[in-house]
């Protein structure tokens, strides 16, 4: 699965210069069960609740914000961290002709993986080639989660998506059980010409039109990196909190996930996400104060 991730995601890259560079972006990460996002997060955490009516998608917080305490104790929920990082870059590196991208288009992929545009910043001179860095993998098992909705603790939880689902507002209701984020990126020429004469070997240099943190750094002549002092999120995996689930009254439901080859099928691999937003979009998770609004009306706050 994390090999297929990369491989996609170079297809994507392909695409770029080609077609309508955020309709290919999103399209190659939701054929690897993963919903993008618009715009990335540094807030977003397994376990996060989202609600959506396919066109609007809001950020309620977690659903461990809906608990009571359980008689016996509640049952502990602990996400796993892992390095993608090595798998990543494995695959990438098989497809180091056909990932060279040319200036624009690799502008298009930076933006949609580091809160960044670095247009006014960088000018580059030839058509380059990007590898992610430092790519970490947080998820809540699927049993943890069947466990903790079927536990007392998860009532008021229940209760809400019951409600909702009720009220024939549209809306449903979504957990993210796992996050894939990143702080940097190491892009280069892929001629070896010079990335940006502008710049000096060794210098450092904060992004302009960037969140507080984000910095470049020419390392070789072709090279530079892109780092953030802090790990952003850039994609999500899903599942629908639907009614069912015996006793409980809700399911977590891992049916009709998108498999690579575009068809939708039902699966039982949680390496693969309900979609959020309908078609070819990324998804944006609303908050402030309208989407506070929209959230009491559905009664989630």
């Amino acid at each position: 699965m994390r090999k297929g991730l990369a491989a996609s995601v170079v297809v994507a890259a392909i695409c770029l210069a080609a077609c309508d560079a955020t309709k290919a972006l999103n399209t190659y990460f939701q054929d690897v069960g993963l919903n993008r996002l618009a715009m990335v997060r540094d807030d977003i955490q397994p376990g996060a609740l989202i609600v959506s009516d396919k066109k609007n998608s809001l950020y309620a917080n977690s659903m461990f914000d809906y608990t009571v305490p359980e008689a016996g104790g509640s049952i502990p929920l602990t996400a796993t961290v892992e390095d993608r990082t090595a798998d990543f870059n494995a695959a990438l590196s098989k497809y180091s002709s056909e990932r060279v991208m040319q200036p624009s288009a690799a502008l298009g992929f930076i933006g949609s993986i580091l809160p960044v545009d670095i247009s006014a910043d960088l000018k580059f001179s030839a058509a380059v080639q990007i590898d992610l860095q430092n790519v970490k993998g947080q998820r809540l098992s699927i049993k943890s989660i069947e466990d903790y909705l079927a536990s007392s603790s998860s009532r008021p939880l229940r209760d809400k998506v019951l409600a909702l689902r009720a009220s024939n507002s549209g809306y449903s209701a979504y957990v993210v059980y796992e996050i894939l984020r990143s702080n940097k990126m190491a892009i280069k020429t892929a001629d070896g010409s010079d990335i940006d004469a502008s710049l000096k070997v060794g210098e450092i240099k904060p992004v302009s039109k960037a969140e507080l943190g984000l910095v470049y750094k020419k390392t070789k002549t072709s090279e530079l990196e892109l780092a953030g002092d802090r790990y952003y999120v850039f994609a999500v995996r899903v599942g629908a909190l639907v009614p069912g689930g015996g006793m409980a009254g809700v399911r977590f439901d891992q049916l009709n996930f998108k498999v690579p080859g575009g068809t939708i099928k039902a699966v039982s691999d949680d390496s693969y996400s309900a979609l959020v937003t309908a078609g070819e979009k990324a998804m944006v998770l609303q908050r402030g104060p309208e989407a506070a609004m929209t959230l009491e009306k559905l009664g989630l706050r």
